[in-house]
């Protein structure tokens, strides 16, 4: 076994060496140029890690600004920094699926090019594959040498693979930003309506999200609120502009990194994220229809997802320091509530009655929906004071579940979802919300205060949202039951018209 053993390690030493400087017999310039590449790459991966990282600090050393593109950018100590080599030896290995493959270009090819297509989403310029080329022959070099095997020859092999790599990768880039910026074209045409379906489709998915914006305290339906409109226009242009220009990179990075900062500070959390890039697609489907391929939907996604990572990576940086400043702010518009709350617990009937009574004087007909509805003397009416007590008591358990939002939003969808079958409708809840808040300043009185105002007009916005998305569903089904119950009808009718002269 030690005599087989160490005749193997010389075999392995020795044979690319012979290969390399000896050749085959009747082999053409193309098949050795393969097998060179691949021979060399057999001592490259006796620590390919180490290679990986000598090849990307070597990058860094001839081109700096490359550095920024990754987020261990302000390690000290990049040689011994477990993220790049983590990066390197994955990139290592792709190299080597690379060089394995070059016996078989036809499935070597889509491979590259699905690979170009990646590195432009992460801001990787064309012009970056040269110095990459220079990196890796210089790593090559230090690797090969003291086995013997780095001669002119190889290093050629080499130069020529890299050439059909870096072309085969730059052109599927160029063909990614391409598609993108004519993308954004077809949405900045029409940006105002895509906004309108991105804001109604995001707080359907996350209602719990009305709590971040700070001025979402009128009690309006989001497509309303002039300024919660802006933002997700702010957001197209953002993502469209990435889109736009996927190339770029550097000072793109840094602008979206102080964006992720201050974001922390709003109570954004890492979650929302994926709910806003799935609202975006979602939004830019309805509304491109057929311009929405599959190319378009990749470049829009490519885009949402490096602003993404560096966003949440900025705010994952800052959340090390100061991240109890944004759970200070939750908690004190909860307290807030809470607090206010109890002050309507010790006569829930009684505001019940005056918050409907708000409701029917903004707008009458709404009592219509009311099996009370012809009772003269509405303040004294047992049913109302009922009614009004059930309903106030389910904003209570809203008001005791802000601490647990998860469990809160399923229970408010039943509702809304319920709802539907009495008569209530979408633009039913800003009345009801504005009468909330009327109601609870009458409570208040002196202590209504402007913080307030903002922590109960957010509340009940995060009330609305998840009620208002089930009731809409919910009418959607009612519509479609009573569309089936007349078809049904129709059918029957006329089939008793033919069973009167069936034989005919």
């Amino acid at each position: 076994d030690a005599w087989t053993k160490t005749w193997g390690t010389v075999v392995s030493v020795m044979e690319p060496a012979l290969v390399v400087h000896i050749g085959v017999p009747g082999e053409d310039s193309a098949d050795r140029m393969k097998r060179l590449v691949q021979r060399s790459w057999e001592v490259m991966e006796q620590d390919l890690t180490g290679n990986g990282v000598r090849l990307f600090c070597r990058t860094f050393e001839l081109a700096p600004s490359a550095l920024e593109l990754f987020k261990f950018k302000d390690s000290s100590d990049l040689t011994n920094n477990p993220e790049l080599a983590a990066h390197a030896g994955a990139v290592m290995k792709v190299v080597g699926s690379a060089v394995a493959g070059l016996s078989e270009v036809a499935t070597l090819v889509p491979v590259l090019q699905a690979l170009g297509g990646a590195h432009a989403k992460y801001g990787v310029k064309s012009e970056m594959f040269p110095i990459m080329g220079e990196a890796l022959l210089w790593t090559l070099e230090q690797s090969l040498t003291p086995a013997g095997l780095w001669t002119d020859e190889v290093k050629s092999a080499w130069m020529q693979t890299w050439t059909v790599v870096q072309s085969v990768m730059t052109n599927s880039m160029e063909d990614e930003v391409a598609k993108a910026a004519e993308s954004w074209t077809l949405v900045e045409k029409q940006i105002d309506k895509v906004a309108d379906l991105f804001v109604t489709t995001f707080f359907s998915l996350c209602p719990d999200a009305a709590l971040i914006f700070p001025y979402c305290n009128d009690v309006e339906t989001p497509e309303e609120n002039p300024r919660m409109r802006r933002v997700f226009i702010n957001i197209l242009h953002t993502v469209g502009q990435v889109v736009a220009g996927l190339g770029r990179g550097g000072l793109l990075e840094q602008i979206l990194g102080n964006h992720g900062k201050r974001h922390l500070h709003y109570g954004v959390e890492i979650e929302h994220f994926e709910i806003m890039g799935t609202s975006l697609m979602i939004a830019l489907e309805m509304r491109l229809g057929d311009q929405w391929t599959s190319e378009v939907a990749k470049a829009w996604q490519n885009a949402y997802d490096r602003i993404q990572s560096v966003f949440t990576a900025a705010m994952k940086e800052e959340s090390k320091s100061k991240s109890n400043m944004v759970v200070k702010r939750h908690i004190n518009d909860m307290q807030l509530v809470q607090q206010s709350w109890k002050l309507i617990e010790k006569d829930i009937g009684g505001y019940g009655v005056k918050f409907f009574m708000h409701v029917f004087e903004q707008c009458p007909e709404v009592l219509s929906l009311f099996p009370f509805k012809d009772v003269k003397d509405l303040w004294n009416c047992p049913y109302l004071e009922r009614h009004g007590s059930q309903v106030l008591r389910i904003v209570g358990e809203a008001v005791a579940g802000l601490s647990n939002l998860s469990k809160l939003v399923p229970v408010l969808k039943s509702l809304g979802g319920k709802h539907a079958q009495f008569g209530v409708k979408p633009e039913h809840f800003p009345l009801f919300g504005k009468a909330l808040l009327w109601t609870v300043q009458q409570v208040m009185g002196d202590k209504w205060t402007p913080e307030l105002h903002s922590a109960w007009g957010k509340t009940y916005l995060s009330v609305q949202y998840a009620m208002e998305s089930a009731l809409k569903a919910a009418y959607k089904e009612l519509i479609l039951a009573e569309e089936a119950e007349e078809l049904q009808q129709l059918v029957q009718e006329s089939w008793l018209v033919v069973e009167k002269d069936i034989d005919a």
